[in-house]
């Protein structure tokens, strides 16, 4: 088993060698083909059904394990993996500091594929927007906004940051109106006023009240806030249109005055001008009016 058969770069290839370089790629594709079942079973388990994201991380991990297989089994054949990593490790910096924020957006998918902290249909709000979950991917989310618009999310903004997430859009959502009303207004009436108006709404949630609240007594205006709560998180925006409607019709009809921004300004009484004395007159009559 030790006798030298051939020789590479310096290497002395051995049949024990050999055999033990062929069962160390068998042991690789083995551990490879065991490592994707139990990923495939783990996200059975989890209900991971996104085909296409799981297919992304099977693959990135059969390449891992691959690259590690092979390195073990030239080692185990004689090869000298040395100054092989020592090139390598050059080449992974120089690689590394270039693709560095898509390896940590890769991280991030698999950590939000894996926790199912955001899926396919799931209605969020990022940065301000309102947009619904199409597909997750190893790089990105792809997402479509309330105007149709595919938007693109890295997996590190979600993973990273405050995420506003309403399931799938059928989840409770709180919709806010605020409105000011003037100092001389009634407040126990207006609160009364806006508290029907927010029951009226045929799209509230049956489960969870409405409330009205005294947010502020503004510079113009008392500032009172009217919530409702809605099941459906992919109507904010229309829902929260209907209810300013409503509350404009609601005070309206109680002669309810909504204040806006007002500037008083006080001048002070016009300065009196004493006459000139009867012996002055005469005296400026002959001159020029220029002088």
């Amino acid at each position: 088993m030790n006798i030298v058969l051939f020789e590479v770069g310096g290497t002395h290839v051995t049949p024990a060698g050999l055999l033990m370089f062929t069962l160390a790629v068998v042991g690789t594709l083995w551990a490879n083909r065991l490592v994707q079942l139990g990923l495939r079973r783990a996200a059975a388990l989890r209900g991971i059904g996104d085909e296409h994201s799981l297919a992304l991380v099977q693959s990135a991990l059969r390449y891992v394990l691959t690259v590690l297989g092979v390195g073990i089994a030239l080692e185990t054949l004689g090869v000298d993996m040395k100054g092989v990593l020592a090139a390598s490790a050059v080449l992974a910096v120089g690689i590394g500091l270039t693709i560095q924020n898509l390896v940590r957006n890769f991280a991030s998918g698999i950590v939000l594929l894996m926790e199912q902290s955001v899926r396919p249909g799931d209605v969020i709000e990022s940065e301000g927007e309102l947009m619904r979950v199409t597909s997750l991917g190893l790089r990105a989310v792809t997402a479509r906004t309330l105007d149709d618009e595919a938007v693109l999310i890295p997996n590190s903004v979600l993973a990273e940051t405050t995420v506003r997430s309403y399931g799938l859009g059928s989840g409770p959502a709180r919709v806010r109106v605020v409105v000011g009303v003037h100092y001389d207004t009634d407040l126990g009436l207006a609160m009364d006023i806006l508290q029907a108006a927010g029951d009226r709404c045929q799209w509230r949630s049956t489960t969870r009240a409405s409330d009205v609240l005294l947010l502020r007594f503004a510079n113009s205006a008392i500032e009172l806030e009217l919530s409702v709560w809605t099941d459906e998180a992919w109507e904010l925006p229309r829902r929260r249109s209907a209810l300013a409607l409503e509350m404009w019709s609601s005070l309206r009809a109680a002669h309810i005055r909504i204040a806006y921004p007002q500037l008083e300004l006080h001048l002070p009484p016009p300065a009196q001008v004493s006459p000139l004395p009867p012996a002055v007159t005469p005296a400026l009559a002959g001159r020029d009016p220029r002088r």
